[in-house]
């Protein structure tokens, strides 16, 4: 009885610290959900969602490239681009892309999943009745603009940058080369020589040479190459700095 007994004591034992370990655990995991929504969004690095967003994109050739010269065939994403239950990017069956399509595809996407991921209901002015006019912009209104810097400050949603030695992954570049033609990439790392001077860099876009979306590089130069001072340098922005509801009337008033 006395054996019987103290195997019984023993399996309750047993129990009690399994139900404890497992109310342990539980407890853990609910603190580290609170601690997320909790944390601050203004806090946030912006530019670390744009990095998981863009890395989020296949580089096998699956998304290749395709830009419509003559006709509006697409607006150069992989897919219809939803944003606050309203399309705004539109893609094409094949989902093939091309540059400044696929960055802004990239903004949107690190744009809905930080709203998701801190349970916020609006983005300022940036709303999807403003996204057309939004995206002429990003897209280069001229020769030698600032296409997404444009657009982000515009909207209150992002920064210039203003030269290569403040910038970090995950920020937008317009390029523009010597040639005249230019190009919508997201900055992966900074190229130097052997001395440490800045060389070139490495990007993430979609061009004809990695058959759609892939990682590239380019260097500058004097006549020939990337023209550093037309390589414009933007970042997304935390929450606060984007514009309020309260300009988002003239927003909406100077995007018709």
């Amino acid at each position: 009885m006395k054996k019987l007994k103290a195997i019984k004591t023993q399996n309750s034992h047993k129990k009690n610290n399994f139900i404890f370990m497992c109310s342990s655990i539980l407890l853990f995991l609910l603190l580290l959900k609170l601690n997320t929504f909790a944390k601050n969004p203004d806090d946030v690095d912006m530019n670390e969602y744009v990095i998981k967003s863009a890395e989020s994109f296949p580089r096998d050739g699956t998304h290749k490239y395709f830009w419509p010269r003559n006709e509006y065939v697409y607006d150069g994403c992989t897919t219809n681009v939803i944003f606050m239950n309203q399309i705004v990017m539109k893609g094409e069956p094949q989902k093939r892309t091309f540059c400044c399509g696929f960055t802004l595809e990239v903004f949107w996407k690190a744009l809905n999943q930080f709203l998701k991921d801190f349970n916020l209901q609006s983005a300022g002015a940036l709303t999807p009745e403003v996204s057309a006019y939004f995206m002429k912009l990003w897209f280069v209104r001229e020769k030698n603009g600032d296409g997404p810097g444009d657009a982000m400050e515009k909207y209150g949603c992002g920064i210039r940058i203003p030269d290569f030695e403040q910038t970090r992954r995950g920020d937008f570049i317009q390029l523009w080369r010597h040639s005249g033609t230019g190009h919508s990439v997201i900055l992966w790392d900074l190229i130097r020589d052997n001395n440490g001077k800045l060389k070139g860099f490495k990007y993430l876009s979609s061009q004809p040479k990695t058959s759609g979306i892939g990682f590239a590089t380019e260097d500058f130069g004097t006549t020939t190459g990337l023209a550093i001072e037309r390589c414009h340098i933007s970042r997304m922005t935390p929450p606060s700095t984007w514009k309020n509801s309260r300009n988002e009337k003239s927003a909406r008033q100077s995007s018709k």
